[in-house]
């Protein structure tokens, strides 16, 4: 009757428990809730959502929100988010458009990627909500891409004028943890 205490194991047990107390609040029939103690835990420890605003990186949109000034994850939709348990948020990236290897060149747009890259993993971070990286990497290229002809040892075969990277290729993996390990460099939460 004189106070509330919330514990728990880490930060997003607390955090969760804080959003359960403040929803608790909001339910009541008044400003006060009934003494007692709950316990809550949750089923699913990890919960991403694919956000609901944001563009699609293929056909028909085939936008990057990485390159617009939009700011598809407001303060008041990442509380949201929070307040239903979701902590993980999944963006679709291309490596390749992110970080430069030993194969390839830096692309030219990297840098404004990356700077929204990080800003969101900065302003999500405020909610407890992590970012994950959707990518299919290797990504086929088009047959005409100048990356198959400087480097044909990474690729194999030739399927509907794309170019299909080889999995089992040393210089594949090499370039695979190249992108990755770059982009985490850059953007390390």
């Amino acid at each position: 009757e004189h106070g509330a205490t919330i514990s728990a194991n880490d930060a997003e047990g607390i955090r969760r428990g804080i959003f359960a107390f403040e929803d608790m609040l909001l339910s009541a029939d008044g400003p006060f809730l009934a003494c007692g103690s709950w316990q809550r835990r949750p089923w699913l420890k990890t919960r991403i959502s694919r956000c609901f605003f944001s563009p699609v990186k293929r056909w028909p949109v085939n936008t990057d929100e990485l390159l617009d000034d939009v700011n598809y994850y407001p303060d008041e939709y990442l509380n949201r988010l929070a307040h239903e348990g979701i902590n993980g948020l999944w963006l679709v990236v291309a490596l390749r458009e992110l970080s430069e290897t030993s194969f390839t060149p830096r692309d030219p747009q990297a840098d404004r990627r990356v700077a929204k890259l990080r800003q969101t993993i900065r302003q999500c971070a405020r909610y407890g909500i992590k970012v994950y990286l959707f990518c299919i990497e290797p990504f086929s290229v088009l047959a005409d891409d100048p990356l198959p002809a400087a480097h044909p040892e990474l690729f194999g075969a030739t399927v509907g004028g794309r170019r299909l990277f080889c999995p089992s290729s040393p210089a594949t993996r090499q370039y695979l943890q190249e992108l990755t390990c770059g982009v985490f460099r850059q953007a390390p939460d």
